[in-house]
């Protein structure tokens, strides 16, 4: 490793930038500090067009342009010109070249895939058992359905709290919806999140995308987050929020985003009607999340 390099040089919050690597699905390795600074560089470049709107991204050019000596127009930013944009540092610091490999590395496969959701893909957890043949059965049901091409499942959270799953106590609140005996809210909740934690417990499943309405509750979705990423039950998430969230509380929710567990806010907007307030609220929340990691889902 040089003596200095341009990214050892460039005055911008590295702390943050590692924060957004991984909101952006980067691989572990850049957000704990062991990859060299050189592919630090190359990486934030790759991730650079979906910063969109983000404060880093025109630190990012600042920087570059204020070390390379150039403006704006004559900056390429993009991985390929990653070497050249450490050669042409090095040349003018004076240091030594970079001994590594003299190309970026190549482009890596887009980690987000933008899903094109319908209606009639998305399954709802709380809709599908019936609690008349057996729980395990009413789980096999959902996982049937979920089962189909393109499927995503959905979780609506009801409550302020998250109740950890407990097979004894699912089973019990089971049998008592099954005999017609009245059973409290906190204790169907807690029976819907045995069965979601149930289906993504079986690394079969956890290619099925997941939906997470958090209906204003973010205490309870962050918490069933850090049960789900606790115990390795990874499913691509999106956390669906409205412009009553505060842009905080996003990052909060997504903050356990990285490599194995993709989480990412979807906003909801009318079809065809963006109002000037969703608008506003997307370019607010832009302001501290990639741009290009959010979805808009129009109801």
């Amino acid at each position: 490793m040089t003596n200095s390099s341009i990214w050892r040089e460039m005055n911008i919050d590295k702390e943050r930038v590692t924060e957004i690597m991984r909101l952006c699905g980067c691989k572990k390795k850049f957000y704990d500090k062991s990859a060299s600074e050189y592919e630090m560089l190359c990486e934030l470049l790759r991730i650079y067009p979906i910063i969109e709107g983000h404060k880093l991204r025109e630190a990012l050019i600042k920087e570059l342009c204020r070390l390379l000596e150039c403006d704006k127009s004559d900056l390429s930013l993009d991985p390929d010109n990653a070497a050249n944009i450490w050669k042409k540092y090095n040349s003018k610091s004076g240091t030594q070249d970079y001994t590594g490999k003299e190309n970026c590395i190549p482009l890596q496969e887009k980690t987000v895939k933008k899903y094109n959701l319908k209606n009639k893909t998305v399954v709802f957890v709380r809709n599908v058992p019936t609690f008349a043949d057996g729980l395990d059965n009413d789980i096999k049901k959902v996982i049937d359905v979920i089962g189909k091409d393109g499927a995503v499942l959905c979780a609506e959270l009801c409550s302020d709290s998250f109740l950890k799953p407990n097979p004894y106590a699912a089973r019990k609140t089971y049998e008592k919806i099954k005999n017609n005996e009245k059973c409290n809210n906190e204790e169907k909740e807690a029976l819907y999140y045995q069965i979601l934690c149930e289906i993504y417990s079986d690394k079969k499943y956890n290619h099925i995308p997941l939906i997470i309405k958090v209906n204003g509750h973010v205490d309870c979705a962050t918490k069933l987050l850090e049960y789900m990423h606790k115990y390795n039950m990874t499913p691509r998430t999106f956390v669906d929020v409205d412009i009553l969230t505060q842009a905080s509380d996003v990052l909060k929710l997504c903050r356990l985003s990285c490599e194995y567990a993709l989480i990412t806010p979807r906003v909801c907007a009318t079809e065809n009607n963006i109002s000037q307030e969703v608008d506003d609220y997307i370019k607010q929340l832009a302001f501290c999340y990639p741009i290009g990691m959010i979805d808009l889902l129009y109801l």
